[in-house]
């Protein structure tokens, strides 16, 4: 999956408008999309296309996905891809 299609999928009512919270904005946003569109084994297109494509900090996003690992959503590993559980 492209950093497009996921940005196309997440859309742009993801922002809450308040900037300490971008990176649960998007966690909250990605685990909706997970959850509803994307199947299990699909992998995430790297953070730093991510966020390039969604205009955030590479952080926000490393967080949020950070948080989608801990509750299980996702599967990161060092210098791989992120993929769906």
């Amino acid at each position: 999956m492209s950093a497009a299609d996921l940005a196309d999928l997440v859309g742009p009512a993801w922002r809450s408008g308040d900037r300490r919270r971008v990176a649960a904005d998007l966690a909250s946003a990605l685990t909706e999309v997970i959850r509803l569109r994307l199947p299990s084994g699909t992998t995430l297109p790297p953070l730093r296309n991510l966020a390039v494509t969604l205009r955030c900090n590479r952080k926000a996003v490393a967080s949020a996905m950070h948080q989608l690992a801990e509750e299980g959503i996702v599967v990161t590993r060092a210098r791989g891809r992120t993929r769906v559980v």
